[in-house]
């Protein structure tokens, strides 16, 4: 949990973003029906030795001296309304008038799913916007889709 979008400690905190969290019914719902999950994660992130006993149940060898402090990483968690964790992609097509295509809840796909989703979102967009099937390019050279 970070109580700031950019925040890459624990007490790295803004008002509004604390608000826009207290104020969703869907983190509420998931919170409390993950109770134990959520206070775990959150002892194990504070918790030096907690964290690597979890990680001795994966790497048995693994030693103090192998796990320093650093800064966190920050990934966004969409959840909707019913308490549930939203899939991964959340594509919503024709926003802002028909104007827009919205790439939601995109978690650093590394370099083994990157090419398929950008394939998904420009023939998606294709679609929207007329661009033709998004699966022929005008030219060889061209960058461009029919």
């Amino acid at each position: 949990m970070a109580f700031h979008r950019e925040g890459y400690s624990f007490f790295d905190c803004t008002f509004k973003d604390v608000w826009n969290m207290a104020t969703h019914i869907g983190l509420w719902k998931f919170a409390f029906s993950n109770f134990d999950l959520a206070i775990t994660e959150m002892y194990r992130d504070l918790n030096k030795k907690a964290f690597l006993d979890q990680a001795r149940k994966l790497i048995p060898g693994v030693t103090d001296d192998m796990v320093e402090e650093s800064f966190s990483g920050v990934m966004a968690q969409v959840f909707l309304d019913d308490g549930s964790a939203a899939k991964d992609f959340i594509l919503e097509r024709k926003k802002m008038n028909g104007t827009t295509l919205h790439v939601r809840s995109a978690p650093t796909p590394a370099c083994t799913a990157s090419l398929a989703i950008a394939q998904e979102v420009v023939e998606l967009a294709s679609i929207d916007f007329n661009w033709g099937d998004g699966k022929t390019r005008k030219h060889v050279e061209s960058p461009f889709y029919d």
